[in-house]
């Protein structure tokens, strides 16, 4: 799954950097207007929230790929020493330290008790106007009207929204019609057959050896599966 978010995450950043919106309405105009400026990737900086296997592997591509500078939001800093995460930040204000520095802030985490409205209340009104939020995680990490809100209040400059608080998205929320809101229907990463069948041959022969199994959810911890 993590190559897949990493492609998704990123692509919508180049898509966003590169204004490839605003150069395929000028096309069917008939318009040639060159852009006079942009920022490299490497200029950035990206705030990631989870940093498991998918959250490791964005910030991998972007750090050693890119070279743009990623903030790691996570429980345990000391458990992610081997990050390629340029900074790693926990807590309530490690929240808000990141929230306010990055250009983009990737939401990864999975739903637990501690994830669900972690990004509600008046957190974003600490964003960078420019700032874009992406979610691939979790539509619990925050309720459709604090996205609303956010927007409305230019507390963020958009929104990239594969997970919502509600899917199917209903046809009559407003989130549809905003012009800085994209919204795709949790198609970030998808259970490959060929991806499956290599995971289960993987964690049989784990079993078979006693050995830790890969990918546990820890129910523990409030994390649900969802089922599409």
């Amino acid at each position: 799954m993590g190559p897949q978010m990493a492609e998704y995450c990123i692509s919508w950043i180049v898509q966003h950097e590169r204004r490839f919106d605003e150069l395929r309405q000028n096309q069917k105009k008939h318009v040639w207007r060159p852009y006079k400026t942009l920022r490299p990737l490497y200029s950035l900086t990206v705030g990631i929230l989870g940093l498991g296997n998918i959250g490791e592997e964005i910030s991998r591509v972007l750090t050693m790929g890119y070279r743009a500078k990623v903030w790691g939001y996570c429980n345990s800093p000391s458990k992610h020493s081997s990050s390629t995460a340029t900074k790693l930040v926990s807590g309530p204000e490690g929240l808000s330290e990141l929230v306010a520095e990055v250009d983009y802030l990737i939401n990864v985490l999975p739903h637990t008790e501690e994830t669900v409205g972690l990004l509600d209340g008046e957190i974003l009104s600490k964003c960078k106007p420019s700032c874009v939020f992406i979610n691939v995680g979790r539509g619990s990490i925050c309720t459709t009207q604090t996205l609303l809100g956010a927007l409305e209040k230019k507390w963020i400059a958009g929104a990239v929204l594969d997970v919502l608080e509600e899917e199917p998205l209903p046809a009559t929320c407003p989130l549809w019609d905003l012009e800085n809101v994209f919204i795709t229907p949790h198609v970030s990463a998808l259970s490959l057959s060929s991806e499956v069948s290599e995971l289960v041959v993987d964690n049989l022969q784990r079993y078979c050896q006693e050995r830790d199994l890969l990918f546990v959810v820890d129910k523990s911890k409030g994390r649900k599966c969802f089922h599409y």
